[in-house]
């Protein structure tokens, strides 16, 4: 054998040895638990997601850092912490574009885009939103559509602008109809409601 394999089975033996190796299993299912578990304890959420990030190893898992990323900048959210939120979900949308996982880079684009609504960055948010939506036509993501389609309604109604955000809400209960998303439908028709009462007052 050269001496220059030994040497990297020495470095990969050293390396696993000094830090272990990460078991990918363990690892997701620690997200799919913290996933439901963040609302009701964000603080114990971080601390556990923050230490499968602080492997040495983990960067070779690009989309289990991005959900990582992304869990971690939700518990911050939830805690207050706008600009690590932020921070942490910029993170995610960089590992799931190394992953080159459309499907989890639409959900950054959203929760970060929701983040810069909420802020009153609402250019910021349209755009990430755009780029969202053409991601889902692309996967054929429906359900994904319809959130998309209405985080836009949302912006441009917070903006005040009723017509567009109409426009829309209608574009994403015609979606929500044709498969049967009882909730998203009963959603977006709230909203319209809302929003026909706040024009027919103008009018009046």
């Amino acid at each position: 054998m050269r001496p220059i394999t030994l040497l990297l089975y020495a470095a990969i033996y050293l390396t696993n040895t000094a830090f272990g190796t990460v078991d990918t299993a363990k690892w997701d299912a620690a997200l799919q638990s913290w996933a439901q578990q963040l609302p009701q304890d964000p603080s114990r959420a971080a601390n556990a997601l923050q230490e499968w990030i602080a492997h040495p190893d983990t960067n070779r898992f690009p989309a289990l850092t991005g959900q990582t990323h992304l869990l971690l900048g939700n518990s911050h959210y939830y805690r207050g912490r706008t600009a690590s939120a932020v921070q942490h979900i910029q993170r995610a949308v960089y590992w799931f574009e190394q992953a080159k996982d459309t499907l989890l880079l639409g959900k950054g684009y959203n929760n970060l885009g929701a983040i810069y609504r909420l802020q009153g960055a609402y250019d910021s948010a349209l755009a990430l939103y755009e780029k969202a939506a053409l991601l889902k036509k692309q996967q054929r993501d429906w359900q994904g559509m319809i959130r998309t389609l209405t985080n836009m309604g949302n912006v441009y109604n917070q903006r005040g602008y009723p017509l567009t955000a109409t426009n829309y809400y209608l574009k994403a209960l015609r979606l929500s109809d044709s498969l049967m998303e009882v909730q998203s439908a009963a959603t977006l028709r709230l909203n319209l409601g809302i929003l026909a009462k706040e024009q027919y007052r103008q009018q009046d």
